[in-house]
């Protein structure tokens, strides 16, 4: 006999006889449901026991439950974790201007982003140390992230803001003048 058939013979004939048993005893009405629940009148006691919790709950050990550190959402870090975590995701997705016809140029690009209405304004802020402010125009948001921050860095590359010693861009909104977001060497941060 093969191994699995005798494993599987010796648990149909424990069950027989655990079923024998119990109608010997008469354990079983004439009318008997199937009812196998941890209260039925049909569990010994300690088969009822076996594996339960005082209450009758199947006791499931912690390490079979237990979920992993990733698997729960961080709302704090799912914004920025992918971008300094694996930054080699990111290779390949800038413009390269050097690609483009040699009619469209960055200037060009630049200029019909405002003519568009992608952007509105750039300026200094006054003040000591000044800092570059980028006015977000009303078409920027219905840009894809990767869009966002392929013009976000187009103009700060051609501008040279962070070669100039700048260390952040600050993105303020056209309509409430507020401040939205930045956008730094790492990366674009919108509120």
């Amino acid at each position: 006999m093969r191994p699995q058939f005798k494993t599987l013979t010796a648990i149909a004939f424990a069950a027989l006889l655990g079923f024998s048993s119990a109608a010997k005893a008469g354990h079983f009405p004439n009318d008997y449901d199937g009812d196998f629940s941890p209260n039925s009148q049909f569990f010994s006691e300690d088969a009822r026991t076996a594996a339960r919790t005082p209450s009758g709950m199947i006791f499931v050990p912690p390490r079979l439950t237990a979920r992993q550190e990733h698997y729960g959402f961080l709302p704090g870090v799912s914004n920025w974790d992918p971008q300094n975590k694996h930054p080699q995701q990111w290779d390949g997705q800038d413009w390269d201007p050097t690609m483009w016809n040699k009619d469209w140029t960055p200037e060009v690009a630049i200029r019909k982003f405002y003519q568009n209405r992608y952007f509105e304004k750039q300026y200094l802020t006054p003040g000591k140390p000044p800092l570059p402010v980028l006015e977000l125009g009303p078409r920027f948001y219905g840009l894809s992230d990767l869009d966002q921050r392929r013009m976000l860095k187009l103009i700060a590359d051609y501008n040279q803001i962070f070669e100039q010693g700048f260390p952040v861009i600050e993105l303020v909104d056209w309509h409430t003048h507020k401040i939205v977001g930045t956008y730094t060497a790492k990366g674009m941060f919108l509120n």
